[in-house]
């Protein structure tokens, strides 16, 4: 009987989600590891390599804490079986007895219920801490601000965001489940957009207030908040590139703070040296701010907003029109030597495969989907101002 109970535990073992989940990523990345072996790719091979380590480090976790859980149902099995064989002998002598019996047995279904959740909150805990572990170490491998300034002497690119929107661009990132979502994509959102910015300059921006840790993607710099506005007035005039993520605070209103930042890199910086982000889901707003916007551009000459219209009218219809998905996420700004005002679109393809964009043959690689999106609506702006940009190229 103890045997049949280890092989249907051991069973239920290899049915559970957690086991199926961690040999899923595990032959995941052993067909990684083989293609780009096949490939001679070493630098891919010692990623995918690390990323197997991890995840049966996790797998070896899961197997010790079922082990030990099983020793101690087997001794209660055993404990059950013998107090059962009394119980047969007092069935037949003493009924007393057989009701104290009863109570007994009650009692031990009553501790091994208990144990079993303490065992399963404990392994819950075990999972969200090691969840928190791997995640402050993808932290903590970041390159500071002062780092990434040292090493690298090219002109800066300063990422200018709500930092409410940090929370949301790194949201997969904070829950059960991040650590597949690490393995799986090569970063969040913004990790992909600064490995392409990369391209122009070192990605900075400014730290969000009382955070003890910066997220990954733009090296951030921790200033006081009285003095937040001169750093930002000073890295506008030292940067070549300035990239403005137009996003909404937690009650869909545009943050002050990010209104300023608007005002300030229109009034002190070069419109060729400008790239404004505006996704879909905050169209609504770019529609309210847009007069402010106009009145921006059309002070350094630029004549022509048919683009932003354009924007606004394929969300109208999208909205208008339910049946319809939408085309691209959003549509990247920017002012070419003409004082021309372009838009590119942000195109993502379904399935990470590839697909027709503009008349060229597009594709997005598994895990860097955000980067090829921001990739190919920045390779006009690349092309104008001859940034090679072909290392990306998938």
């Amino acid at each position: 009987m103890t045997q049949t109970f280890k092989e249907e535990r051991i069973k239920s073992l290899a049915n559970s989600f957690e086991y199926k989940f961690i040999l899923k990523l595990d032959a995941d990345y052993e067909n990684y590891l083989i293609k780009y072996e096949a490939e001679s790719n070493l630098k891919e091979c010692k990623i995918i390599i690390d990323k197997l380590n991890s995840i049966r480090r996790l797998n070896d976790s899961l197997k010790q804490i079922f082990n030990h859980n099983l020793k101690k149902e087997e001794g209660r099995l055993k404990s059950k079986i013998t107090k059962s064989e009394i119980y047969k002998e007092y069935l037949s002598t003493d009924k007393d007895r057989v009701r104290e019996e009863t109570q007994d047995v009650q009692t031990i279904t009553f501790k091994k219920l208990t144990d079993f959740f303490i065992i399963l909150g404990a392994f819950i805990v075990l999972i969200l801490l090691l969840n928190h572990i791997f995640l402050l170490g993808h932290k903590m491998k970041k390159v500071s601000y002062e780092e990434k300034l040292k090493n690298d002497k090219r002109l800066p690119v300063l990422y200018l965001r709500a930092f409410f929107n940090d929370f949301k661009i790194h949201k997969q990132f904070s829950d059960i489940g991040d650590v597949y979502e690490i393995l799986k994509r090569d970063g969040s959102e913004e990790d992909q957009l600064t490995k392409t910015l990369d391209l122009v300059g070192p990605v900075v921006g400014l730290n969000s207030p009382g955070a003890f840790i910066s997220q990954t993607g733009a090296a951030r710099k921790l200033v006081e908040n009285e003095k937040w506005k001169k750093e930002i007035t000073y890295l506008i005039d030292e940067s070549r590139l300035i990239v403005l993520y137009f996003s909404a605070d937690d009650k869909g209103n545009l943050p002050e703070g990010l209104e300023w930042e608007i005002e300030e890199v229109f009034s002190r910086a070069h419109l060729q040296n400008i790239i404004l982000i505006v996704k879909n889901t905050h169209a609504r707003l770019f529609q309210t701010y847009l007069p402010k916007f106009k009145a921006l551009l059309a002070s350094k000459e630029v004549k022509s907003f048919k683009v932003f219209e354009e924007f606004l009218k394929e969300i109208y219809e999208y909205e208008v029109n339910k049946s319809n998905q939408a085309k691209t996420l959003g549509r990247l700004f920017w002012v070419n030597r003409k004082d021309e005002l372009l838009a590119e679109e942000l195109a993502m393809a379904h399935k990470n495969d590839e697909f027709i964009y503009k008349n060229e043959l597009r594709k997005y690689p598994v895990g860097k989907e955000w980067q090829s999106m921001y990739l190919y609506a920045l390779i006009p702006y690349f092309k104008e101002n001859r940034i090679d940009y072909n290392p990306l190229i998938p």
